[in-house]
């Protein structure tokens, strides 16, 4: 029978140092639940800390999902938070909970158009007087910018680095341009000589993040210029802003 050690940010600094007996998973993909009973453990978890720090018996939750979800998908994310110990489970878009905590005008007649990054999924939205007009999903977000940077240090530097290298990178000096807040700036990162099978050490620049992050980067604007194509003539133009969500779940 598997039990959940932990989860939040103590499970994600496990990955790649469990022994055979514990393992590592990442219970959501691409926005939706693909592990139903390591989801259901995870909602258990993050509920047990709401009772102990709000003396909740049994809390409502809020869920976002992603824009392209199909009913059945958002059927599971309802029954899976009711059966890990919530009261009630309520659904909200990806892209409109980003748009209400960004504090774009939702409720004005000007539309506001949201492009929200997260783990999996990235949403865009068109939001005008309290209503989404348009919204959509591409399956190419955080998970995929992480791949980008460790395939390309791969290929340009025969050098095999992990997740938390990649993410560590993307954090600290991702950009799509060569320069960051208007400075240079390089990153010292370890891994594994693929030539040699040594440790070895490199320093990437802006440069090396933006040729990294250059196909990530061509899909999303091209994503966001179909959505913008495909609106209705009366919400052109708009006020357009981007809100980048962190991919880690905490509790709230």
């Amino acid at each position: 029978m598997r039990k959940v050690l932990d989860v939040g940010q103590k499970a994600k600094q496990m990955l790649g140092r469990t022994p055979e007996s514990i393992e590592t998973i990442r219970p959501l993909r691409d926005g939706v639940i693909a592990d139903f009973i390591a989801t259901e453990g995870m909602l258990r978890q993050f509920i047990k800390r709401t009772k102990t720090m709000f003396d909740f018996r049994r809390p409502c939750t809020l869920i976002c999902v992603p824009s392209g979800a199909t009913p059945v998908e958002r059927r599971g994310d309802y029954e899976t938070a009711i059966s890990a110990g919530a009261r009630r489970a309520y659904l909200i878009e990806e892209s409109v909970a980003a748009a209400i905590g960004a504090g774009l005008p939702v409720d004005e007649t000007t539309g506001s158009m949201v492009l929200d990054i997260v783990g999996g999924t990235a949403d865009i939205a068109v939001l005008s007087l309290g209503g989404v007009v348009q919204a959509r999903s591409l399956r190419c977000a955080v998970k995929a910018i992480d791949e980008a940077i460790i395939r390309d240090v791969r290929l340009r530097n025969h050098l095999l680095i992990g997740e938390t290298n990649a993410e560590r990178i993307k954090i600290e000096v991702g950009t799509a341009s060569h320069l960051v807040n208007g400075r240079l700036a390089e990153i010292l990162i370890r891994g594994r000589d693929l030539r040699q099978g040594k440790p070895k050490s490199i320093v990437l620049g802006p440069k090396d993040i933006a040729e990294a992050l250059e196909d990530p980067v061509e899909e999303l604007a091209g994503f966001v210029q179909r959505t913008l194509e495909d609106l209705p003539p009366r919400y052109r133009p708009i006020s357009a802003s981007a809100a980048f969500i962190s991919p880690e779940v905490v509790p709230c």
